[in-house]
């Protein structure tokens, strides 16, 4: 490997007051986006993190992490300056005893070393740090730190120089605060007795070798089964008493690369449940709705969202006899209410708050999200708790992101996904999203509504997502407009060469990238082109030839972004909405479970 470039410290003009002027960072952007020159990561890094481009830091000093030691100064720096105190301080903590030499070695910017010192309160007089106090004597900081060095460290926070450096740098304040960081209470940390009983009770959907049921719940009142998939999809719940049958959602397996019905038939045979009352659908994913072919005389119930999705990306499925349901409606069946919550997922989906016979209340999360999107807002906890008088006694909660320990959140990685748009069209690349048609090409045209309109970027979607947006846009209504002259759906016959050209952005299905998708198509085209960015926000199955020519391609002329835009809850919401809920018992489907806080 290249030894990384070293940054002189006359190459950054600096100015007698504190702030400073980084040296212009469109030759190192030019450097990076243009031609592909990573050397230059370890300047950019010290210029994005001068320019409070967090965000954008934390995303190339992750891609870069092993390749330059400046990665994981600007990445621990950069958690500092978002809030992330203690995954900072853990990162600190990992190698606290060389981290001067660290920065000495790869020559960080000197006031970025003092802020380092003071952030951490890190107080050793060391060569390095006595340079620095020779060189930049001047400096606020540097006063300041010499004051914390000279005198009792916890006469700092009473300095009116330090009031004055907090005004500029707010991460000081929470670092000096007296006491220190103020650790958030949860009750599902490892020694609660609380979690240690939900572990005992809580059960995880494992994944099955053979199509099957787990029994999950049972006691006098009702029994649930659900499926057990091959995968962390295919979602299928069934509730009853002997007497009534629900079915909460009716999916179908994904195995490999192709969709697998569950058999749906056989499991109810098997269950001795010789009939069904009435099937929930929670919204228009495949892994939800993909078997109802397979129990074709039911009652059916979704909102007309998902009606109306479902028939346009499946019109082959039978969806029985389908009754509409609105948000905040209920629907009682044999004395069973069930009630639709917005749940914050895609338009149309919902969670369902079951009252069963004044006996039992089970809270089906289909999957959701707390986070307000473009499209949908978040899942509102409080509208659950609302029944105080009314215990969950069992939550089935998906747990797709339930052992992916991710600090950041959707805000952020929009911020990260914004960002490097904007820099990849700056410097004349193209670039391709592949995306899930249903939500997440929805979402993601929004986000790039206002690149389109600041730059005049020409953005073009493409395949199922085309149809799907069009039909999503008669959802949102003219107060969220995802189609304009800058942001069009393709009706085109053109070759997939002339399309490239007719725009900056193409947002396609990924239909997993399978050979004879509409996105294995552009990028087959895009692979013999060169200044192009390929940019993954979403599951994409690892395997796929396509995906792993493209992600070999980019150590040479192609640009390759992953980053999650998910609609999912991730680890901490999840941690969260159980915490909040304080459900009897908690069934972890839709995932692997979730990891219990601190293990």
């Amino acid at each position: 490997m290249r030894k990384p470039k070293v940054r002189k410290d006359h190459e950054i003009e600096e100015r007698k007051s504190d702030a400073v002027v980084v040296e212009n960072v469109e030759p190192l952007e030019e450097e990076y986006f243009g031609r592909h020159n990573d050397m230059v990561i370890p300047d950019l890094l010290c210029s994005y993190y001068e320019n409070q481009e967090y965000e954008l830091v934390c995303y190339l000093a992750k891609t870069h992490y092993s390749e330059f030691g400046e990665s994981r100064f600007y990445y621990m720096m950069s958690l500092m300056e978002m809030g992330f105190l203690e995954r900072a301080k853990k990162l600190y903590r990992s190698r606290q005893d060389d981290w001067f030499q660290e920065c000495r070695t790869h020559r960080i910017y000197w006031k970025h070393v003092v802020l380092f010192a003071l952030y951490f309160k890190e107080l050793r007089i060391s060569e390095e740090i006595q340079e620095i106090f020779d060189q930049n004597y001047d400096s606020p900081l540097v006063r300041l730190f010499e004051y914390a060095v000279e005198n009792k460290p916890e006469e700092v926070p009473a300095l009116p120089l330090f009031h004055d450096l907090c005004r500029t740098y707010p991460v000081l304040a929470a670092s000096w605060k007296k006491g220190g960081e103020k650790k958030k209470k949860n009750i599902l940390s490892f020694e609660d007795i609380q979690w240690k009983q939900w572990e005992k009770e809580n059960q995880a959907i494992g994944n099955g070798q053979k199509f099957g049921m787990e029994n999950v719940f049972t006691d006098s009142d009702l029994s649930i089964y659900s499926f057990r998939p091959k995968e962390a999809s295919a979602a299928l719940h069934i509730l009853t008493d002997g007497n009534t049958v629900i079915l909460l959602d009716c999916g179908s397996e994904i195995e490999g690369e192709e969709a697998v019905r569950i058999p749906v038939g056989k499991i109810l045979d098997e269950l001795e449940i010789d009939h069904i009352d009435a099937v929930f659908i929670s919204h228009a994913h495949l892994d939800h709705y993909g078997s109802l072919n397979e129990i074709k005389k039911q009652k059916v119930y979704m909102t007309r969202e998902t009606y109306q999705l479902i028939r346009h990306i499946s019109p082959e499925t039978f969806l029985g006899t389908v009754t509409f349901l609105n948000e905040y409606e209920t629907r009682t069946i044999d004395r069973v209410a069930v009630l639709f919550l917005p749940n914050g997922h895609i338009c149309g989906s919902v969670l369902m708050d079951i009252d069963w016979k004044n006996k039992k209340r089970i809270v089906y999360t289909g999957d959701f999200s707390v986070e307000d999107q473009k499209t949908v807002d978040g899942l509102k906890i409080g509208e659950l708790l609302g029944k105080k008088s009314k215990r969950i006694d069992v939550l089935l909660t998906e747990t797709t992101f339930g052992k992916k320990k991710d600090m950041f959140r959707l805000r952020q990685y929009e911020t990260m996904f914004f960002s490097l748009c904007q820099k990849h069209l700056q410097y004349g690349n193209k670039i391709f999203i592949p995306c899930f048609a249903v939500g997440r090409a929805q979402e993601i045209s929004l986000l790039l509504a206002q690149l389109a309109k600041d730059r005049g970027a020409r953005i073009l979607i493409d395949g199922k997502a085309a149809g799907v947006t069009e039909l999503y846009q008669s959802f949102l209504g003219p107060e969220k407009q995802i189609l304009n002259k800058n942001i069009n759906v393709c009706h085109s016959e053109l070759e997939y060469g002339e399309r490239i050209e007719n725009c900056e952005i193409i947002l396609a299905s990924s239909g997993m990238m399978k050979p004879g998708s509409t996105s294995s198509k552009y990028i087959t085209e895009l692979m013999n082109r060169e200044n192009v960015c390929v940019m993954k926000t979403g599951y994409i199955y690892d395997s796929e030839y396509l995906l792993q020519s493209v992600q070999r391609r980019k150590e040479g002329q192609l640009h390759y972004v992953e980053l999650s835009l998910s609609a999912h809850a991730g680890y901490e919401d999840l941690i969260h909405t159980i915490e909040s809920l304080s459900p009897d018992h908690v069934i972890y489907v839709h995932g692997a479970g979730i990891s219990a806080p601190g293990a």
